[in-house]
């Protein structure tokens, strides 16, 4: 009877054991699931502010092209180009981040926002609102396009795409400073 009772409690033992066991595996597992969650979420809000930020590349792209073909003056036509192109460098350069953080395809087309700014500038052009009213649209834009980086530059993102982000936000914030001071120019001008 000692060694029923005694093996009896042993096994009780290693029941209760085993039952401490896969409460801790259980809790373990449901801890990597919160962090699973957890790391799904930040990658997504990554993903948003990328995705909002290759958006305003694209819709600038879009703006300094159009600005370019109503500009009368060569110089100004050269410099909308220019940030044209640059534009596009940034977006593709945002998409390639996306795709690193899982984004299968960035969206690669403007706004409807920029849409209706690219009609307003036609509309500004055809009124005859020459080159200083080109410039006063391009300047809206490159202000909101600031902004927009400047919110980025706010959100909790890694290191890497922080770096790419001032870098990009400083040419951003130089372009609208050089569309400011020609804005200033042809209305001192006129």
């Amino acid at each position: 009877r000692i060694y029923s009772a005694a093996g009896q409690t042993q096994r009780r033992l290693r029941h209760l054991n085993s039952g401490v066991r896969d409460e801790k595996k259980v809790s373990a597992d449901m801890a990597d699931q919160n962090m699973d969650v957890i790391t799904k979420l930040t990658v997504l809000k990554e993903l948003d502010v990328i995705k909002k930020l290759i958006e305003t590349c694209r819709d600038g792209q879009a703006g300094y092209l159009e600005a370019a073909e109503h500009a009368r003056n060569g110089e100004l036509r050269t410099f909308f180009s220019g940030q044209s192109m640059e534009r596009a460098r940034f977006a593709a350069e945002l998409e390639s981040v996306a795709r690193r953080l899982g984004e299968a395809d960035p969206s690669r087309s403007p706004s409807v926002a920029n849409m209706m700014h690219r009609a307003w500038i036609d509309l500004k052009h055809k009124l005859g609102g020459g080159d200083g009213g080109v410039l006063g649209s391009v300047e809206d834009g490159e202000h909101n396009a600031k902004n927009h980086y400047l919110e980025a530059l706010r959100a909790d993102l890694p290191p890497e795409v922080l770096t790419i982000l001032e870098r990009q936000a400083e040419s951003v914030s130089t372009a609208y400073g050089q569309v400011c001071a020609l804005r200033s120019m042809y209305r001192n001008a006129a």
